[in-house]
């Protein structure tokens, strides 16, 4: 009996310290779980964040690149709406012009003859560039449609409107010159039709 003793007192022992690692062993497996989770619900996190900013980045492209294009084909279309009502209001009858369809304007083809006869402003030359989208160089006007009732208006009483955008503003611009001048210059002014001079600004900043 005495020996047996001993032995049940190794037996115990050898049974309390496998326990105790077995325990280490969990406690260590479930804190790397734990610290595997952590790192995933972190990278989730981040892939939301990145997502996100990449999603307001491409929102305030579009919104930066409407901004930046004052004219636009939707915009023509609305314009040619216009003038087709104001043109009946005034009793007179506008057809849109553009490079390469030009209107004759008592011998001037615009908006083709720009660079051929200069265009003034009151009385000052300006630069006058044809533009589809209302951008160019600071200081010209962005010339962004042209309309002339030549066709239909009897003669030394025509009209040739040139519609502009000019350091980011509307301008309409009127000229009704039937011959020529010593500079060569198509001297214009700026329309005192507050109907005409409203309408293209609305249409502008739409």
């Amino acid at each position: 009996m005495k020996k047996i003793a001993p032995i049940l007192v190794l037996v115990a022992g050898l049974l309390t310290l496998s326990a105790c690692t077995a325990a280490k062993s969990s406690q260590s497996t479930s804190s790397q779980s734990k610290t595997k989770l952590v790192t995933k619900s972190s990278s989730s996190s981040q892939e939301k964040t990145s997502l996100h900013t990449k999603q307001k980045a491409a929102v305030q492209s579009s919104s930066q690149s409407t901004e930046t294009s004052p004219w636009s084909q939707q915009k023509s279309e609305r314009l040619a709406t216009f003038m087709k009502q104001w043109g009946k209001k005034m009793n007179q009858s506008y057809v849109a012009y553009t490079p390469g369809h030009n209107v004759n304007f008592y011998g001037i083809h615009e908006p083709d003859d720009l660079t051929t006869m200069p265009p003034a402003v009151n009385e000052q030359k300006v630069a006058i560039k044809w533009s589809n989208d209302g951008k160019v160089d600071t200081g010209v006007y962005a010339l962004v449609a042209v309309y002339s009732d030549a066709e239909t208006a009897a003669y030394a009483d025509q009209h040739l409107y040139f519609f502009t955008i000019y350091n980011k503003q509307p301008v309409v611009l009127i000229t009704m010159q039937n011959q020529g001048n010593e500079n060569n210059w198509l001297y214009f002014t700026k329309t005192q039709n507050r109907d005409v001079a409203d309408g293209f600004a609305k249409i502008v900043n739409q």
